[in-house]
């Protein structure tokens, strides 16, 4: 009954607070997007990998069920944490320089899920190509993540199918946010940037992941870092870099905040500096650099933090608790969990998304 009450509320909120349109797209599907999804059926695999969402409308009841007083101060505090949430800037920090002017737009946000292909043959969920979702509000696209550089098929001059998903969900021109400096998140950058008009790209700023170390001494993190800048620079993006704003950061136009369209994105993680010697595998390490970040339209919130692992996830509960919550939640690492791994229950109990 208490989890039914609550779920209606917030439907109750979404409704009158925003228009969400839910999209989730897959190359050689059809795109479909509807303006009040409420609730969601699980999506629909064929043998090929090609995935469709099935979305149907709620039915709302104009009479309001009786809240206990127990549930009425849940909810009390769950605003009063949401509302606590964005930390302020410090001094120093130009985050708020990001922040556009969104009052003159209309409160709306479509989210793509992109499901990448995985490699001939496999059945592993880490042998995915990678992650991808595009974020749609008043014409403007953010591109979260861009898979993996094994995207093209066939010969090298074929476009990726992440280009092909892009292209039939409309787009010409984005943004694109990277989480972290993973091959599987940023490898596809190139192939974007030569397809489309990328007018900004946003990276880590370098300070959250500085220890970074590979068994390649020939690729250090600023190696990494370079290559992006010089993709960047060759098709004439802007690259800017994120932090959360309690992070010390290197970069002049380092931020915490920013926009697309009515959507406010806010950087909230990862919370704390990280040794590299904290971990047994150099890919841990970059996982639990992820940038978490919350976008926000109306009352309506998303929240993303990449590949975080167990580490990243308990700071976040540690510094932010319930205010965590949000609406819906993409997990984090692709997915896998586990009590070591991610997704943990500490970690959903504070996000409890209801998608």
């Amino acid at each position: 009954m208490k989890k039914a009450i609550i779920s209606y509320i917030l439907c109750i909120m979404m409704v009158f607070s925003m228009t969400p349109a839910l999209s989730f797209a897959a190359e050689g599907d059809e795109t479909n997007a509807v303006d009040t999804p409420e609730t969601t059926q699980p999506a629909e695999v064929d043998d090929n990998g090609a995935q469709s969402e099935v979305v149907e409308s709620a039915e709302v009841d104009e009479t309001t069920p009786q809240a206990d007083q127990e549930e009425t101060n849940v909810l009390l505090d769950a605003k009063a944490t949401r509302d606590a949430l964005e930390p302020p800037l410090a001094p120093d920090h130009p985050g708020s320089a990001r922040v556009e002017n969104i009052g003159q737009y209309a409160s709306s946000m479509r989210i793509y899920g992109i499901y990448l292909k995985k490699k001939s043959g496999s059945a592993s969920i880490n042998d995915a190509y990678g992650d991808a979702v595009l974020i749609e509000s008043n014409g403007k696209f953010l591109l979260m993540d861009c898979g993996s550089n094994s995207l093209s098929e066939g010969a090298g001059s074929n476009p990726s199918n992440i280009v092909n998903v892009l292209r039939q969900i409309g787009v010409h021109e984005l943004d694109v946010y990277i989480s972290h400096m993973h091959g599987d998140h940023i490898g596809g950058l190139s192939d974007i940037c030569e397809a489309f008009q990328v007018n900004k790209i946003y990276l880590p700023d370098i300070a959250l992941c500085r220890e970074y170390e590979t068994p390649n001494s020939e690729t250090p993190i600023q190696n990494i870092y370079n290559d992006q800048v010089k993709i960047a620079n060759k098709e004439g993006a802007e690259v800017v870099y994120l932090a959360p704003s309690f992070r010390e950061h290197t970069a002049d136009n380092t931020y915490s905040y920013f926009t697309v369209g009515a959507v406010q994105c806010s950087v909230i993680g990862p919370v704390r500096h990280h040794g590299f010697g904290e971990f047994s595998r150099p890919l841990d390490y970059l996982n639990n650099c992820s940038l978490a970040t919350i976008l926000t339209c109306g009352s309506f919130r998303y929240l993303s933090a990449g590949d975080a692992a167990k580490v990243e996830e308990t700071d976040l509960v540690n510094k932010y608790g319930y205010s965590l919550n949000c609406d819906m939640f993409k997990l984090d690492h692709h997915g896998i969990s586990g009590p070591a791994v991610s997704n943990t229950t500490a970690f959903l109990k504070c996000v409890s998304p209801m998608w």
